[in-house]
């Protein structure tokens, strides 16, 4: 009779816990790239809905004269680590054209030019 051992050895267990780990490894990689694009996409997002609000404000009073506005924080709540600064620079006799820089701390996120 022969005594016939069935199961896996030392080396095959090792070879699968080290392949495993190396996946691992690389997956949780692409998570955090994911996460952080994730996060930096949705400060753009943010940004660019304050710029268009600023625009807003500004409206047809705000564009009378040239005005240069230096970084100042949002007041609405919520938006306290945004700041903005607006840049209104007379081209021609009826056209100006506005700047909106709207920052993430130190970071600029959204530089929004438009003519009126």
């Amino acid at each position: 009779m022969m005594n016939k051992e069935e199961g896996y050895t030392l080396v095959e267990v090792l070879v699968a816990i080290t392949t495993l780990g190396i996946t691992m490894l690389l997956f949780s990689n692409f998570m955090l790239n994911y996460q952080q694009e994730l996060l930096l996409l949705e400060n753009k997002v943010v940004a660019n809905n304050l710029a268009r609000l600023k625009l807003e404000e500004l409206g047809d009073s705000g564009l009378n004269s040239e005005v240069v506005e230096k970084k100042n924080q949002f007041k609405q709540e919520g938006f306290g680590d945004y700041f903005y600064t607006v840049e209104i620079i007379k081209k021609q006799a009826r056209l100006k054209e506005i700047k909106i820089r709207i920052y993430y701390y130190e970071t600029e996120l959204i530089n929004l030019s438009t003519f009126v």
